[in-house]
């Protein structure tokens, strides 16, 4: 399904950059990735808000943060 989204320029050059270093194949494809990179941290905060409210969360929230700081020096601004 095609749809239509208004981005800023310095969003464009973003996508842009990330297939000219060979990242991606086209911007849409960098779109795609980063809207399921979105759906996966949604998951994962809903998931340790759940598992907080049922007093497992220090441990978890600890361990969530190490866990997106390692996705964050792999994937860097994709994230």
């Amino acid at each position: 399904m095609n749809i239509s989204v208004e981005l800023a320029p310095n969003q464009i050059k973003f996508l842009n950059r990330m297939v000219q270093r060979g990242d991606y194949r086209s911007r849409s494809e960098a779109v795609r990735d980063v809207i399921r990179r979105a759906e996966f941290e949604w998951a994962w905060v809903k998931s340790v808000e759940e598992a907080a409210q049922k007093a497992l969360a220090p441990s978890i929230q600890k361990e969530r943060k190490a866990a997106f700081g390692r996705l964050r020096r792999r994937f860097g601004d994709a994230l």
